[in-house]
Order: structure tokens, then C-alpha cells, then sequence
């Protein structure tokens, strides 16, 4: 039988936690999380009569903030960026139009999130908002932020990291006010650079939000981006009834990875191995290990054990003596 190197199948174990029952699986141990919020004008409707004066765009802004507390407690080697498209002022290195960056990808701290929440105040004078794709318009803006996201993740030089794009909207068609002959084009390059992003790794997920009186319909355009099958589709439809302040539920969900219970590996008789893993599903939840930090700064503390005086130091050996 050959002497196969099976050092290679289990590669991503590296990155697992130690002292813990279940390691992590290495591969998506550690995220790389651009949220892609669409600023378009729909999304300055009213978003709940039981929520007066509030936004889509108002509660999309207010659930990241509620996310990003809980993942820079549980989830700190997480690094993540915010990316607006629809938006009236561009802001990127590709100079794309209706694409602002609001932060790129970088690891969570308090100025992140702080900057977050006073964005609101500030929007409508340093970013603006359009109403998606203009008529004649060969560009379309959700196109270009893919794009341009998928450029953030390529400056990052972390490996073995999961790449990962939510996409906040409540415009189901965003190609509604396109001209007819311009449409199919449109729509058939933006799904092909969701497909390439796909193919590179990212992994596109959509956040779907239904408007007063009218259900978002995913089979318009974005089943293609999020490659939804049938059966899926029905399924993704069902969960999009549900009110938006689960939101962040659902996204703490996807903070829990699986765990590596038992690794196996198999040799079959021409030689070849194939190495195979299994999952936790379900795991003990346990607090997180308690850091002291500077008031001030905001800086981990050092702890230094040391004798307060040297008299009592030397009375207690003078006792040791005595006996």
C-alpha cells in the first residue's frame, strides 16, 4: 500500500481554541463580515406603525450596533467593515458610484461602534440617499458594491477565514425603474458578480424586509444572488414574516460555530485517505473568562503580586526561624 501524506486534511486545525471540550473548526473560526446596507430612498419609509418616527434604515442601524456589542464580547477576533450602496456620495477605492464605505474591515473597538451610532444624526448631510438604479443607468449600484466589497476582503491578509456579506434591503426589484432594455443586462451581470464572489469564497446572505401591505418576493431577483433552490426559496419566504427585531437573534445564532467533536480518517485499499469530521450540534453554553480594563482607557490591566513590606517580610522569616 503507498505511504499517502494525509498531513494536509486536517490543515484548519491549527487555528482551534484550546482547553476547551469542542475545538473550533479552524476554517470558520474566525469571520471577515462586511454588512452591505442598502441607503436607497425605500429604505426611509416608516418601518413600523408600533415604532413611530423610525426608518428601515433607522432599525437596520440599530440592530448592527446591538450585534456588534455582542460579537466584540464573544466573537472579538472577528473583523468587520460597513459598505451603503444607493447611496448619493460615493466613498471607495474603486471609485464606484452610490458606494460608501462607511468602515473598512478592521478588528471591533468601542470608537468602531461609537462612530456607527452617531452616523444616523449625520447621514442625510455627509452620504445622502437615491432611489436605486437611475433610467438609462448601465450601472447598477448593488453591482458595484459586491464588487467593491469583495476588494475589501482582498486587502485583508488573514487565511482560513470565513467571508461573509449581509445585505440589508426592503426593495425586492431593485431594477423596478430601469429602462426595459437595459434590465435583463443588468440584472444578468449583478447576478453573475454575486457568482464570482461565491466562487471566490464569500458567502452573500440577505436580510430581507417586507413593507407595509406588501411581502418582499425573493424570486424577483435576489433568489439568484443568495443562490436559493426551490425548496429553500419557500422556505427563506416563511422567514421573512417575521418581524424584524429578530434580527438580532438571528444573527447572535450565526456567531455560535460548530465544534469538532471526532476527527476520522479513512484508507481506502488503492491507498487514498479521506479525512472526515463530526459536529457538536448542540453545546454547553459557558461565560467567558472576566478581564479587568482601565476606566480611562479602556486598556487591559496587569495584575503584579508583591510584598508590601519588607518588615513584615522579614518578621514572618525571623518566625519561620524561631520554629
Amino acid at each position: 500500500m503507498a505511504d499517502w501524506d494525509t498531513s494536509h486534511l486536517f490543515v484548519d486545525d491549527e487555528d482551534e481554541q484550546e482547553n476547551d471540550d469542542y475545538a473550533v473548526e479552524g476554517e470558520t473560526s474566525k469571520d471577515l463580515i462586511i454588512f452591505l446596507v442598502d441607503v436607497g430612498r425605500d429604505m426611509f419609509l416608516e418601518f413600523d406603525e408600533e415604532d413611530a418616527g423610525k426608518s428601515y434604515f433607522d432599525v437596520v442601524i440599530e440592530s448592527i450596533i446591538e450585534d456588534l456589542k455582542a460579537r466584540i464580547i464573544s466573537r472579538d477576533s472577528d473583523k468587520v467593515g460597513i459598505c451603503f450602496y444607493n447611496s448619493r456620495e460615493k466613498k471607495n477605492p474603486l471609485e464606484s458610484d452610490s458606494v460608501y464605505i462607511l468602515r473598512d474591515i478592521e478588528e471591533l473597538s468601542a470608537g468602531f461602534i461609537k462612530e456607527v451610532s452617531s452616523m444616523k444624526d449625520r447621514f442625510g448631510n455627509e452620504i445622502g440617499s437615491q432611489r436605486g438604479v437611475k433610467s438609462g443607468s448601465r450601472e447598477s449600484s448593488l453591482y458595484n458594491a459586491i464588487w467593491v466589497s469583495q476588494g475589501m476582503f482582498s486587502k485583508t491578509a488573514a487565511k482560513n477565514h470565513g467571508k461573509r456579506i449581509f445585505i440589508f434591503t426592503n426593495n425586492d426589484d431593485p431594477f423596478e425603474d430601469v429602462d426595459p432594455s437595459l434590465k435583463a443586462d443588468l440584472k444578468r451581470t449583478t447576478i453573475q458578480r454575486a457568482k464570482d464572489a461565491n466562487d471566490l469564497g464569500i458567502s452573500i446572505e440577505l436580510y430581507a424586509l417586507s413593507r407595509p401591505g406588501e411581502e418582499f418576493n425573493v424570486n424577483i431577483f435576489y433568489k439568484d444572488i443568495v443562490q436559493l433552490d426551490d425548496e429553500d426559496t419557500s422556505q427563506f419566504m416563511i422567514r421573512s414574516k417575521q418581524r424584524f427585531n429578530d434580527l438580532v437573534q438571528q444573527m447572535r445564532k450565526k456567531i455560535m460555530k460548530k465544534r469538532t467533536i471526532r476527527k476520522i480518517m479513512l484508507t481506502l485499499p488503492t491507498g487514498q485517505s479521506i479525512g472526515l469530521k463530526t459536529f457538536a450540534m448542540v453545546r454547553p453554553a459557558r461565560p467567558g473568562s472576566g478581564e479587568w480594563l482601565d476606566s480611562s482607557t479602556n486598556t487591559p490591566l496587569k495584575t503584579i503580586s508583591g510584598s508590601t513590606c519588607a518588615f513584615v517580610a522579614l518578621h514572618r522569616a525571623l518566625l519561620r526561624f524561631q520554629k
